[in-house]
């Protein structure tokens, strides 16, 4: 027994037809702002300094987006030098991978240590600390960079 097949017109095809073109566009485009960790790290291992022993650790995501991050970079000379770089890193619209510095710890030479990343309604904050390993002062600070100056929103 052959089915009944509906005969549809060709106004109707033409919605459906659009209607899963934009489904297709919608997934596209939430794949193309997602920053994964790899992409973060190997974005800083290019641009980070290097002494010759270096490391650039996991990227930390704030936990309501993941388009944006922050990466530590350490860059040691294998015996008596070292210092961390924070990076921030995000992905455009347009699958383009962004940095920015944040700080460095070239003068005091202190370990610094990303806590967390959060974000605003106009902010990305980024909390970063440190045991104080060369400077002998434990301290923490927390670097806001406004979401417009880096094109996020």
């Amino acid at each position: 027994m052959a089915e009944k097949m509906k005969r549809i017109d060709g106004k109707e095809a033409s919605r459906k037809i659009a209607r899963a073109n934009v489904k297709t566009e919608s997934i596209q485009k939430v794949k193309a702002v997602v920053l994964s960790a790899e992409e973060a790290k190997d974005l800083v291992d290019r641009i980070g300094p290097s002494l010759g022993c270096d490391y650039t650790s996991g990227p930390v995501f704030p936990k309501t987006r993941n388009d944006v991050a922050a990466v530590r970079r350490t860059a040691e000379d294998g015996s008596d030098y070292g210092y961390d770089t924070i990076y921030l890193v995000w992905k455009t619209k347009s699958g383009a991978i962004k940095s920015k510095e944040l700080m460095d710890s070239s003068s005091s030479k202190d370990y610094v240590h990303v806590k967390d990343v959060t974000e605003t309604k106009s902010t990305i904050n980024v909390k970063v600390a440190s045991g104080g390993s060369f400077s002998g002062q434990a301290w923490d600070d927390t670097i806001s960079v406004s979401k417009k100056e880096i094109g996020l929103k």
